[in-house]
């Protein structure tokens, strides 16, 4: 099967790339779409990589990358239609959608209808040319939250079945009845989409074991980490959940030596002790070496996932070996043996206990980082992830 897999990568981790390598955007549309490989955020090209080694042929497609779809309009003689006034739909959707979140009911179905009524730009003029290019048997949207479901629903007559894969509750505002499979990692979104008609199937994140070959394997300098927001909430995460993060971070900044990385905690009070270890965002190889730098890696699970297990951090801070201490979920014994795989905290208060606890237990921290490590090797990975979607769409 032909598989066209469209993702989209926040604009600040696009700056960081083509800032970490100079001279990228005069590259060809291959060297740059190698450089966000390379460069890996969240699932990057792990879906088309396992996809050509199990026998496929797999692309991936960036369509709010600017500098990648104007090189491919380019390099394919395409003349480009630049935008009318307000920017671009693409930029534009994103918000109006998280708007639309916000207002549910009518108020919502018209501001749907007035964003899509816009004439789409010249980066979905890029997108629907490479579609039709590339004609593909699965056109898999991983974007569902950039790309509006009219656009979509009209490249269906360019594909043989179009797949869509969403990490957040659905907005009722749109019609995603145009997707003859919608995928999640959260069952709760799941099973929103089989209220709306959909066939929907659960598809857990994962790991990709190819960058454990390019990790520094050096002694674990930090003893405990955390990588995640603290100010840029999604628009529909209540602050108190915000609130309650920081004061877990703030716990454990009194009692162990900790660091954090994200965007700026412009949440927090001047005063608060999360400020003195805050190290600033980290993108790409970075995020995998500074897990593996860590004794401990923390992870807090946003408020979208209700009381399911399901981020990415799951995955690769247990990939990369090293201790996961990670908020308790209904779900997790299916994912995870706890207390032998990885541990699992309840409230702040065990929480700082636990930490302390594994910091000055080495054995026992690295026997059951290790194991949680095998676990992940074995069952999360991407190969398999993309083993059980074969399955789904025979």
């Amino acid at each position: 099967m032909r598989f066209l897999i469209v993702r989209n990568v926040p604009p600040d981790y696009t700056l960081w790339l083509y800032s970490q390598h100079a001279g990228l955007e005069k590259r060809s549309f291959d060297e740059q779409l190698r450089a966000y490989a390379e460069n890996p955020y969240l699932i990057a090209d792990s879906y088309s990589h396992n996809l050509r080694r199990l026998g496929h042929e797999a692309i991936d497609v960036i369509p709010n990358s600017e500098i990648l779809q104007r090189t491919w309009a380019e390099e394919n003689d395409m003349r480009i239609r630049e935008s009318r006034p307000f920017r671009t739909l693409m930029g534009r959707f994103p918000r109006v959608l998280r708007a639309v979140r916000r207002f549910p009911g009518f108020l919502g179905v018209l501001l749907a209808t007035l964003i899509e009524s816009y004439e789409p730009t010249w980066l979905y003029d890029v997108l629907k040319a490479q579609i039709r290019d590339f004609e593909p048997d699965i056109l898999m949207n991983l974007a569902m939250d950039e790309l509006s479901p009219s656009f979509m629903a009209s490249m269906k007559s360019h594909a043989g079945m179009l797949v869509g894969q969403f990490g957040w509750p659905l907005p009722p505002a749109y019609d995603y009845r145009c997707y003859d499979l919608f995928l999640s990692a959260l069952p709760n979104v799941v099973a929103q989409g089989r209220r709306l008609g959909i066939r929907s199937e659960v598809l857990p994140l994962g790991f990709d074991p190819r960058v454990l070959s390019r990790l520094n394997n050096s002694d674990r300098k930090f003893p405990v980490s955390f990588i995640g927001n603290l100010s840029r909430g999604y628009p529909w995460e209540p602050e108190s959940y915000l609130k309650g993060r920081l004061e877990l971070l703030e716990s454990l900044c009194n009692e162990v030596p900790i660091r954090i990385w994200g965007y700026e905690p412009l949440a927090t009070d001047p005063s608060s002790p999360v400020r003195k270890v805050h190290m600033g965002p980290v993108w790409g190889m970075s995020t995998f070496q500074t897990l593996r730098d860590s004794k401990v890696a923390l992870n807090v699970h946003g408020s979208h996932h209700g009381p399911f297990a399901s981020n990415v951090r799951l995955y690769e801070t247990t990939g990369v070996g090293s201790l996961l201490v990670t908020d308790d979920k209904a779900n997790l014994h299916e994912i995870f043996e706890p207390d032998k795989e990885v541990v699992v905290y309840r409230n702040p208060t065990e929480c700082v206990r636990l930490v302390r606890y594994y910091l000055e237990h080495d054995a026992e921290r690295e026997a059951i980082a290790s194991a949680g490590q095998k676990r992940t090797l074995r069952d999360h990975t991407y190969e398999r992830r993309m083993l059980r979607l074969l399955d789904l769409l025979s």
